[in-house]
């Protein structure tokens, strides 16, 4: 549904093409040379203080291995 004023059909598909690939266009252009953490928010419920866990957990891990 789209609303007046709001985005169009084609500006949230582009929105989701450059949402996409962000993690690769962060090494690629080298604004970033350690590890990325990638989170699929489709999976993760940030309610869920499990779940926010696992993310920290994640986070502490490459942070810690980084160099």
């Amino acid at each position: 549904m789209e609303i007046e004023g709001g985005w169009s059909k084609s500006e949230i598909e582009a929105l989701g093409f450059w949402y996409n690939s962000y993690a690769k266009d962060v090494m690629k252009f080298g604004f970033h040379s350690g590890k990325i953490l990638e989170i699929d928010v489709e999976k993760i419920d940030f309610t869920n203080r499990i779940h926010v866990g696992y993310i920290f957990e994640d986070i502490y891990n490459i942070l810690a291995c980084h160099n």
